[in-house]
């Protein structure tokens, strides 16, 4: 876009926001600009710049698809007339005639703009329409050859030797256990981290992209994981961080915010309450929020890092479309999930990474679930879900007629010694509501509580802590970790109390514990002295797990305890989980995966509506009945 003569800043700012079917008005300088609609005057001296003039610049920005008339113009201002006919020939763009120079100024409401030229000579008027914009980028695809690429963190080496090629228009899944290296190598592609060796090719030339940014401007968006949301700002906000629109006075235009937003949701097949603060809103919600933003970058590659960890079915199928569209158009998506279903019904290659090395690339048709779990973990996984042995003694804790209006309601449920009592339910149904609520981080209105026999009152998180309660999260980074301390302080903190001497903590007595736990979970890191933010996501969350282990629980609350976990770290928590329960420990366990809490279940509590729905015995348990359940069935 020219920045310079008669396309200045505002009409170049207009031009560039342009959709399909949007209008601008341009017009002598006498004409009249309806209230509501933007008004540019471009009137530097007497008859300067000319109507035409202006036509002509706007022309060679805007794909243009029809121009209105008034027919006063080929009447009363034959010379106009004849120079449209130059600039706009009929067999190039629709012509519309109006009825008169009225109806012209009536459908200025529904223009973008009206743009005032300095033309003083009568009915030098006309609406232009904007037609299918299609940018160079979105044209000029983009092929990324990763070759050789090594990376260490001090004596940690991560990454060694690793090769990636991702081709125009190729959904592209890479795959691995946590740890293997997947998210440091998209983080050195797109500038957040430099390589110690390798190089990276992109259409042929060799780059190194500065920092993030750098990379989003040369068409690299990347999603990630864990989420950047500012829960303080609206969803709308959260949109545009950086380079909102401004009107002519410089202030942010929320305005032209909402019409950007609404067009890219419109376009995804998704709605998002825009006024509404992110913070309040569930994990699923936040994460199509953050997947919408990076969206709106228009990328020729999307990395995309375990984006369906949180969403809904409808928001997964959402998600497919749009990768769908975005392959069509020739944008290539690097789709980081360990959701095997997923990875082979919507992805043409698979690359596996095992221990920062590039085990295989293969194409999906050409390839099985098993070739590729054995890649993945290095051994052939003979039993998925282990084989629940232990029987389930007495009812250790109880739930009657648990109330929070408007959220649940008549909640009443018990778990037995040595038990898992899975729960299920759809996307915002209740399930994790009811469980903050028994732990005491959110209120209840009534309800009792019985814990081996005996009613307790939970008020806070400590008072349930105090009765031999743990609850892991599902969203480990803002609420199971203080991403900031060493994983060994994270470990030991719910247990400080036991390790410390006369209020003093014993280092020693801390360190062996955290290392014990550590191990014992499968942690992998060079030293538990490292931040548990340098971990990846599911590393951090054996650490959250571990810390709760540590507090040896009667009562372990589990929401969503393998989200964005790799297919041999799910099987290390799930032997764990059989562990405790042989201890005697009880476990609540809150997952969106049917064949996960079929799996792993003595019994299965579904929620409908903030209802219990019914509970169903393992023996009889089928992902048909519980979704029927969870769908307000019978």
């Amino acid at each position: 876009m020219n920045k310079y003569g008669i396309l200045n800043s505002s009409i170049a700012k207009v031009l560039a926001d342009l959709g399909h079917t949007d209008k601008i008005c341009i017009g002598d300088c006498g004409l009249p600009v309806p209230n509501g609609v933007e008004k540019i005057d471009l009137a530097l001296r007497f008859g300067e710049p000319l109507f035409i003039e202006v036509v002509k610049e706007v022309a060679k920005n805007m794909q243009i698809e029809k121009i209105y008339l008034a027919p006063e113009t080929a009447s009363k201002n034959p010379k106009q007339w004849e120079a449209l006919k130059e600039v706009f020939p009929e067999d190039k763009v629709e012509w519309v005639m109006l009825k008169d120079h009225e109806q012209l100024k009536a459908m200025e409401k529904d223009c973008k703009t009206v743009i005032r030229t300095g033309e003083v000579t009568p009915f030098s008027n006309i609406i232009l329409q904007s037609g299918v914009i299609f940018f160079e980028r979105n044209l000029k695809y983009m092929d990324i050859n990763m070759v050789g690429i090594c990376k260490s963190f001090g004596t940690n080496k991560v990454l060694g030797g690793v090769n990636l090629h991702i081709r125009p228009g190729e959904v592209h899944a890479l795959m691995g256990e946590n740890g293997a290296g997947k998210s440091t190598l998209m983080n050195i592609l797109t500038g957040i981290h430099k390589a110690d060796a390798g190089t990276i090719l992109v259409d042929g030339k060799e780059v190194t992209f500065q920092n993030n940014k750098d990379a989003e401007e040369h068409g690299i968006a990347f999603i990630h994981q864990e989420l950047n949301i500012w829960p303080n700002l609206s969803v709308l906000e959260n949109l545009f961080p950086t380079n909102q629109p401004r009107t002519r006075l410089g202030l942010i235009d929320f305005k032209e915010m909402r019409r950007r937003a609404e067009a890219k949701c419109k376009e995804i097949g998704i709605e998002l309450p825009l006024d509404a603060i992110a913070g309040s809103w569930s994990v699923g919600q936040q994460q199509m929020t953050e997947i919408t933003r990076n969206l709106m970058l228009d990328a020729k590659t999307v990395i995309m890092d375990e984006p369906t960890a949180a969403l809904t079915e409808r928001e997964t199928d959402s998600l497919f479309a749009v990768m769908k569209t975005l392959k069509n158009n020739g944008v290539s998506v690097i789709y980081i999930s360990h959701r095997m279903e997923e990875v082979f019904n919507n992805c043409d290659t698979i690359t596996v990474m095992r221990d920062g090395q590039t085990i295989s690339t293969r194409p999906t048709e050409e390839t099985g679930m098993d070739q590729i779990v054995n890649d993945m973990v290095g051994r052939v996984m003979s039993e998925y879900y282990p084989v629940r042995t232990n029987v389930p003694g007495d009812e250790v804790f109880r739930v009657e007629n648990f109330t929070q209006p408007g959220v649940f309601r008549d909640v009443s449920f018990s778990v037995r010694k040595g038990e898992i009592l899975g729960v299920a339910g759809l996307m915002g149904a209740g399930r994790t509501e009811i469980m903050r609520a028994i732990f005491g981080v959110d209120p209840h209105e009534s309800g009792k509580l019985y814990l081996e026999g005996k009613e307790i009152t939970i008020k806070k998180p400590l008072d349930a802590i105090n009765h031999g309660f743990g609850f892991i999260t599902e969203n480990r980074k803002s609420e199971g970790l203080i991403l900031d301390f060493s994983i060994g302080k994270n470990i030991a903190l719910p247990s400080e109390e036991r390790l410390a001497k006369g209020h003093v903590i014993n280092a020693k007595a801390e360190r062996d514990f955290s290392e014990e736990l550590s191990h014992r979970l499968g942690v992998k890191a060079q030293s538990i002295d490292l931040a548990a933010s340098t971990l990846s996501g599911g590393n951090q969350q054996k650490v959250v797990i571990a810390k709760w282990v540590g507090m040896h629980p009667k009562l372990l609350i589990l929401d969503e305890p393998t989200r964005g976990i790799d297919i041999g770290a799910k099987k290390d928590i799930y032997d764990l989980m059989n562990e405790l329960t042989a201890k005697g420990v009880s476990i609540i366990m809150v997952s969106s995966e049917l064949p996960e809490v079929i799996g792993m279940s003595d019994r299965i509590m579904v929620i409908h509506e903030g209802r219990v729905a019914g509970i169903v015995d393992h023996k009889d348990a089928t992902q048909t009945r519980i979704m029927t359940l969870a769908t307000g069935g019978e």
